[in-house]
């Protein structure tokens, strides 16, 4: 086995990259005392150093609350990746895709008993180290490696493979036992980070790898009792309806109260974390380092407390893959910004390699690509984040691979390659996982899943960022949540969910929200009566403003029960309402509230919602066409008793809120009341989802447009462009 020690190492001739010019920290906070080696000057065009810090278990809900330094470091002077993921949610096969930005099936460390099967000569620590790069490893490993052996291509390593309590350790300096693992971990990496500075000429990676909040979740003595607030769950902790879900997960039976007691050990032992955090960084800055280096913040895997009645990890549902990830680069990376574009640790070493300037000799192709460049971030964008689980002998859990981007998940489980389980979950209705569309009765509403199981076909073999079977594939997301019409009907604007804001036909542009960083997408507008302005929604309830559209109240400072699925302006234009797929109605400015559906058992979630004329009623549609109607609105009809071939999701009314229409997925219409058909899309539905409808001034005709950007025009509505 080949790896170079510090003391006997070929110095390999490398490119220097040009950097952008450093700044100082960001803070917003009071900054580490100054000292005469934390101002010292460093060199221009310097390679930068890289830390790594790889938690185990850690989710990303609510787990970051209870680290104020850690957020402090990376939330405040960095940048968070909300959408972050771990490729295979369990230990040693998600750290080998960290490692060598690799899936498992590639790697074929598939599960934690096969973790000979990583070549180590094909790791980001080899191709850094023959770069130039110092490396140092300290605290979790892979689980089947022996404590006294040296980690290949690590010059300095300090290994443990679990355990809080009077821990062996095996480092680069003997064999030692510490009195609590998460101190151990601080103390190493502060060791190391010296080690580095006495040979500052050349940059290091360090990757921190502490127990934590992994199993047995023993806090340290002084955190024992520590106020880490009491867990309340989430829809998906109270599910009492799982028929729905695999014989696998339904078989287990954990509980909200079961789960409780392992929720504050977990963030009782991340405190402990937070110190290390806090004292790694603080070192950085005293051996004038902090402004050149770039640190990511993350996790092996995630961990559930009783959704869906599950603990622990292993399943491809939000809680067992959705990790923590962050990024701090000062000068480089955005203070405070929201990054949502979707990131995987495939895309760690990717990632690590740009940012360093490093261009090696790659011995396989790397699945990944990199969301950092030397200069900060990149702007490549994954359309969808690849899933994959390989099972063994521990567990009943078998083979499966899902896709997943921010609106909606597919996964589909095969036992010695056979097909036996689907699910499909529509995210921004469902956003906890609890109707499986494939499998809830309802045929009417199951998606056409037909590409994405093509794709994932792929994803299961592929090799490489490009090539035959590429493992970053050009899906063509599909943007566009809806239509708005102008006032004359003689042209619509067509939003979408980064907060671009097209016009076509007689439509201005009076602004968008496409330069923010926004926390949560679009999910569609609302124009003024005037037509001269309109509001921008997120599915949080954050409303943005443009020309005379006037800013009345959000919810988006407020936790929601569900997220908000609709908008609807008064007809005077001084007030709106919006609607939570649970039918709760939050109303601004002079929008009057009727009544709500916020407080019933509904079969199908809340999809839409319109206003009548005169602004004292609306109506509120949901996925199966059933309505509610408040106020003075009418009911003249519903698809709820209907089988339907493909779900609704919008409506719109007559002119005089004598009738309405409801759109489905596929474009087909049905009309009620007053209401005339005057044609769809519902027998050649486009090949992307259709998103809303819009009806004339006169209501003779109407447009429906689609998640691609396309748009149909019936009857008297005139097409005046789309987006493709």
């Amino acid at each position: 086995m080949l790896y170079r020690s510090l003391t006997n190492r070929r110095r390999l001739q490398v490119r220097l990259v040009s950097l952008l010019a450093l700044v100082g920290a960001v803070g917003l906070t009071v900054a580490p005392v100054a000292t005469q080696a934390s101002v010292k000057a460093e060199v221009a065009g310097a390679r930068p150093n890289l830390v790594v810090f790889m938690t185990d278990d850690q989710r990303n809900a609510d787990t970051l609350d209870v680290m104020p330094q850690t957020m402090r470091y990376f939330g405040a002077e960095g940048t968070v990746f909300p959408n972050g993921f771990a490729a295979t949610p369990l230990c040693c096969p998600s750290r080998s895709t960290t490692f060598s930005g690799r899936y498992t099936h590639n790697h074929r460390n598939l599960n934690n008993q096969t973790t000979g099967n990583l070549d180590h000569s094909a790791t980001f620590q080899s191709y850094l180290q023959a770069a130039g790069y110092q490396t140092g490893l300290v605290g979790k490993f892979l689980l089947d490696w022996n404590n006294g052996d040296p980690p290949p291509y690590f010059d300095y390593w300090a290994l443990m493979k679990g355990g809080y309590v009077d821990v062996p350790w095996g480092t680069d300096q003997g064999s030692l036992r510490s009195a609590y693992a998460t101190h151990e971990v601080t103390r190493q990496a502060l060791r190391m980070l010296d080690n580095f500075e006495r040979n500052d000429d050349e940059p290091f990676v360090l990757y921190i790898a502490p127990q934590a909040p992994h199993e047995p979740w023993e806090p340290e003595s002084k955190y024992a009792t520590a106020d880490v607030g009491s867990w309340a769950g989430n829809p998906s902790v109270f599910e009492t309806d799982r028929s729905d879900k695999p014989s696998w997960v339904r078989s287990s039976n954990w509980t909200r109260d079961r789960s409780a007691p392992i929720h504050d050990s977990m963030r009782r032992t991340l405190k402990s974390v937070d110190d290390t955090v806090a004292s790694v960084m603080a070192r950085l800055d005293e051996l004038g380092e902090g402004s050149n280096t770039m640190s990511i913040y993350t996790s092996d895997n995630a961990y559930q407390w009783g959704e869906h009645g599950l603990r622990s990890k292993y399943h491809p549902y939000t809680n067992s893959i959705n990790v923590p990830f962050m990024v701090r680069w000062p000068g480089r990376v955005p203070a405070g910004r929201v990054d949502r574009r979707l990131v995987s640790n495939v895309d760690i070493t990717p990632s690590l390699l740009a940012a360093a300037g490093v261009t090696p000799q790659l011995k396989y192709p790397l699945d990944g690509f990199p969301f950092l460049d030397s200069s900060g971030l990149a702007s490549e964008k994954r359309a969808e984040a690849y899933l994959e689980y390989f099972k063994d002998e521990h567990r009943s859990i078998p083979d499966w691979s899902s896709i997943r981007t921010e609106e909606m998940q597919y996964i589909e489980y095969r036992d010695a390659g056979t097909l036996v389980f689907r699910e499909y979950y529509d995210l921004v209705a469902d956003p906890h996982q609890l109707v499986n569309l494939l499998k809830d009765a309802n045929a009417g509403n199951d998606p056409d899943t037909t590409a994405l199981a093509d794709r994932l076909a792929i994803y299961r073999k592929c090799s490489g960022a490009t090539g035959t079977l590429p493992c970053v594939q050009d899906s063509r997301p599909t943007p566009f949540r809806g239509i708005a019409r102008t006032a004359t009907g003689l042209g619509y604007w067509l939003p979408a969910t980064d907060g671009r804001v097209l016009p076509f036909g007689d439509a201005k542009h009076f602004g968008d929200a496409s330069s923010l960083s926004l926390n949560h997408q679009v999910l569609g507008m609302t124009a003024t009566p005037s037509g001269a302005g309109y509001w921008l929604v997120a599915t949080d309830g954050g409303i943005f403003t443009y020309g005379d559209a006037d800013f009345y109240g959000s919810t988006g400072n407020l936790v929601l029960n569900k997220p908000i699925v609709g908008m609807a302006a008064t007809p005077t234009g001084g007030g709106y309402w919006m609607v939570a797929t649970d039918g709760g109605i939050f109303a601004y400015g002079d929008a009057g509230f009727y009544g709500s559906t916020g407080n019933l058992t509904l079969n199908k979630p809340i999809v839409a919602m319109t206003a009548t004329p005169t602004g004292r009623g609306y109506w509120l549609v949901a996925s199966d066409g059933g309505i509610f109607a408040f106020g003075d609105a009418g009911f003249f009809g519903s698809t709820g008793a209907i089988v339907l071939n493909k779900p609704i999701v919008s409506m719109a009314s007559t002119p005089n809120g004598a009738g309405y229409w409801l759109m489905a997925t596929d474009g087909g219409l049905f009309s009620f009341g007053n209401a005339q058909y005057y044609g769809s899309t519902g027998t050649a539905p486009p090949s992307a989802r259709g998103t809303q409808m819009a009806a004339i001034p006169s209501g003779t005709g109407y447009w429906l447009a689609f998640a691609n950007g396309q748009v149909f025009a019936y009857g008297g509505a005139k097409f005046y462009g789309s987006a493709e």
